[in-house]
């Protein structure tokens, strides 16, 4: 990622411009923008490689917080000496205990596109109006701001694809589902006083997937540790945060980095309660 820029819903004119192509001088590292089944793909095909078995299709009904042990759907218990939960904001470890709270307060929605010439608007002083196809610019994410909704356009694996992601004040929050399809038409309404580059390139968009997914508040967990301190949670699963964050992937990955290391340093299973302790703090 080089470059983010906002612009205001109904001109174009731009409210900010944030370059950074010296991230990785300032920061230490690069800032990458992935194609989540490309990192799926990455990380399958490295566990593969280091032996890791990988069951599909086992679904966790229960835990035995002190064995460890995990009950699968289909009664087989799978036992461990550590078990870390990665599975989402409602994962079935934090169900076993406490149900969390879910209140819907807006929605968003999301639509991934193969491009196809798609363009966008970006004015510039002073040079006026530059449009440049999304094609291109593979490491510039564009959007526009109204008033309670914005739309994000980025390009992902290497401009093969546009990311399209809308987020608005909901109307509809019941229901168990997070992500469902929906309504085109309801999108597009929203946003037909927009700036006309902005609804020219939504017009344009495929109307069979796209998805709606409702943004949500959970109750704080006290604890990302169960008792007997052998069960963990990581990731989404411990803290969630929205998902126009676009940061769960990477905090289950660093939250798996920093276990790996302590749990390295026990001499013997007798200190993983302990391992997991830290872990926690």
């Amino acid at each position: 990622m080089k470059r983010v820029v906002f612009l205001k819903y109904d001109d174009g004119t731009i409210l900010s411009d944030q370059q950074y192509n010296d991230a990785e001088e300032r920061l230490g590292a690069p800032l990458w923008r992935l194609h989540r089944a490309d990192l799926h793909d990455v990380l399958l095909a490295k566990a593969r490689e280091l032996g890791v078995e990988i069951t599909m299709g086992a679904k966790v009904k229960s835990f035995d917080w002190q064995a460890p042990s995990a009950s699968l759907e289909g009664g087989e218990a799978v036992r461990a000496d550590v078990i870390l939960a990665a599975d989402g904001q409602l994962p079935v470890a934090c169900a076993s205990r406490d149900a969390r709270k879910i209140g819907g307060t807006t929605l968003q929605w999301k639509l991934s596109i193969q491009n196809a010439n798609s363009s966008f608007c970006v004015r510039e002083r002073p040079k006026g109006l530059r449009r440049f196809s999304t094609s291109r610019p593979k490491r510039v994410a564009c959007g526009e701001v109204g008033e309670g909704c914005h739309v994000l356009l980025y390009p992902i694996r290497q401009g093969e694809y546009l990311n399209v992601v809308a987020t608005q004040p909901a109307n509809h929050t019941k229901g168990p589902k997070y992500v469902v399809s929906t309504d085109p038409k309801k999108f597009l309404d929203r946003y037909k006083n927009w700036d006309s580059t902005l609804v020219g390139v939504l017009e344009r968009l495929p109307k069979d997937n796209l998805l709606e997914w409702k943004l949500c508040d959970l109750e704080p967990m006290e604890t990302w540790l169960f008792p007997g301190r052998k069960i963990a949670l990581l990731g989404d699963a411990s803290h969630a945060m929205l998902p126009s964050a676009a940061q769960g992937a990477s905090m289950g990955i660093e939250d798996c980095s920093a276990i790996a290391e302590l749990l390295a340093r026990a001499e013997h299973r007798d200190q993983i309660p302990q391992v997991l302790k830290a872990f926690r703090t």
